[in-house]
């Protein structure tokens, strides 16, 4: 089926996996992190940060990162414990200082949707305290963060009952140098000898993970591409045999870098 066809039917489709691809050039700039790294609702969140960032830059408050400034920051982090949104001119100055750096305000428990709210005060992205390991890595790609890498897959398989969504996933699988097959479950059967499976949310819920291992060989990788996703949920696809689990839209460069290889191998640093 080309990929241009509207069928309802997903059938097959084969990419070549030996055609040469140039790899991912992820960027190693610096973390800068601000605020208080020990309490219990940073905690979590930094000590990912300080063992996959390639260089971070520990500051504890506004002032500090102002006077001792980072070199080569991509990202900043600034941590808010609650609504609060003094200190707007000091993180006016410090964006001045890293102008290409990437705005991410972590909101910690005490942070009740008030107006304005930090985000209407400092721009950037927000992650809530509870949901950093959904949203937060797909934020670090330009501090040197890798996914945790299994070996690269030689072959998968996207399932989806949507074709649009398969076909924006093949498009994603086919920058690698893999064979890749698109279907809709009920497929499965069809589809032989692929070790990796991305698993779209129009095929699969929470009430059928353990579904996953039908159908498909012993030992096959699996991802969960979904447009809700819970701490809860996440562990749950986890504990169900889910090697990875990847939050739409906006978190597709973690697929990329399943299937591509990297070209530079990164040192972590203190800033």
């Amino acid at each position: 089926m080309s990929r241009n066809e509207t069928s309802p039917k997903i059938g097959l489709q084969t990419a070549n996996p030996f055609e040469q691809r140039a790899a991912t050039n992820l960027q190693s700039g610096t973390l800068l992190w601000i605020g208080c790294r020990d309490r219990v609702a940073f905690r979590d969140a930094f000590e990912f940060c300080e063992r996959n960032v390639s260089q971070i830059a520990y500051r504890e408050s506004l002032e500090e990162a102002i006077e001792r400034p980072a070199s080569d920051v991509r990202a900043i982090l600034s941590c808010h414990s609650n609504d609060s949104t003094r200190g707007q001119d000091s993180f006016r100055r410090l964006t001045q200082q890293h102008p290409i750096a990437s705005i991410v305000l972590l909101l910690g428990p005490l942070c009740a949707g008030c107006r304005p709210s930090p985000v209407d005060a400092f721009g950037g992205t927000a992650v809530a305290w509870h949901a950093w390991k959904t949203t937060l890595p797909a934020l670090l790609q330009h501090c040197g963060f890798l996914a945790d890498r299994t070996e690269q897959p030689v072959s998968l398989v996207i399932v989806s009952r949507d074709i649009a969504m398969a076909n924006s996933l093949l498009a994603i699988a086919e920058t690698g140098a893999v064979a890749v097959a698109a279907c809709a479950p009920e497929s499965l059967s069809r589809v032989h000898h692929f070790d990796e499976y991305w698993w779209d949310d129009s095929a699969i819920d929470a009430s059928s993970f353990r579904t996953i291992t039908k159908n498909v060989p012993r030992g096959a990788r699996h991802v969960w591409v979904s447009s809700f996703v819970t701490p809860k949920l996440h562990a749950q696809a986890i504990a169900s045999g889910f090697d990875q689990v990847i939050t739409k839209p906006g978190d597709f460069r973690r697929l990329i870098q399943r299937i591509a290889v990297a070209d530079q191998a990164f040192e972590r640093n203190a800033a």
